[in-house]
């Protein structure tokens, strides 16, 4: 229902290209710190903003909400490392720990780069190991902008495929990204 809302709203707002690129900002934000939502279907919405615009946007957004997760998740190590004494839960944890460990940056790019699946516990997920699996703020924010880019286009060439215009070009226009 939330989901539906936010979608409709955000829909609402496609007439205005700024004031919906605002909006679609916010919410990437949101979307990769505490809203366990994907954020590729706003690039179905506005079709009059440019698809190289809408991208770049959720990308910058996913960068900006990455690095606030990267704090966040940071801080609760601790209080996640108390857990551990429950045998399920350490199990989890060092699964978790060994997956991030092992894939680093590359595992970080690919979950997020994969369209339609939330982004929130795998940002959380990678910050709480940042320190043994050596990450920076300055890695994870360009990871995070690339998967956001690149998730971005995997959604632009599947749309292509399928007959979906991701964006009316005004007449007389021949590129459809830009």
């Amino acid at each position: 229902m939330v989901f539906e809302d936010l979608m409709n709203y955000l829909g609402s707002l496609g007439g205005d290209p700024v004031i919906y690129c605002i909006f679609l900002f916010i919410y990437v934000i949101l979307a990769a710190v505490i809203l366990p939502l994907p954020v590729e279907i706003a690039l179905f919405l506005s079709a009059g903003t440019p698809f190289f615009v809408k991208a770049l946007i959720i990308s910058l957004g996913k960068m900006i909400g990455g690095v606030i997760a990267f704090q966040i998740g940071g801080a609760l190590e601790g209080v996640i490392k108390r857990y551990t004494k429950w045998k399920w839960f350490n199990y989890i944890y060092k699964a978790c720990y060994w997956l991030v460990s092992k894939f680093g940056y590359v595992g970080l790019y690919i979950i997020l780069s994969i369209p339609f699946m939330s982004d929130t516990v795998p940002l959380y997920l990678f910050s709480l190991f940042k320190d043994d699996s050596h990450m920076t703020v300055r890695g994870f924010a360009i990871t995070c902008f690339l998967a956001g880019f690149t998730r971005s286009i995997i959604v632009y060439i599947a749309a292509t495929f399928f007959g979906i215009q991701l964006y009316d070009a005004p007449q007389g226009t021949e590129f459809m990204l830009i």
